[in-house]
């Protein structure tokens, strides 16, 4: 069994092709169907994740930070 990887870290991973889930975190897999997207950050064991170069990892990291929505408020206004 392969060590725990996320997909950020993985160039098999696109953002580009989550549309507007992107900014959510969502991305496609180079090896998955089309239109089945998976999380960016959660820990998994994938036997075809292939190392990103670091300043890929790096700029992913930094546009999902920039772009990730806020949450929103848990009260509302009646």
């Amino acid at each position: 069994m392969t060590a725990p990887v996320t997909c950020v870290t993985c160039s098999n991973f696109d953002l580009r092709k989550a549309g507007k889930l992107a900014p959510h975190g969502f991305g496609a897999c180079a090896h998955r169907q089309v239109g089945c997207l998976t999380s960016n950050s959660y820990p998994r064991s994938c036997h075809l994740h292939k190392p990103a170069a670091p300043a890929l990892v790096d700029s992913r990291v930094r546009w999902l930070e920039k772009n990730l929505p806020s949450n929103p408020s848990t009260t509302r206004n009646a």
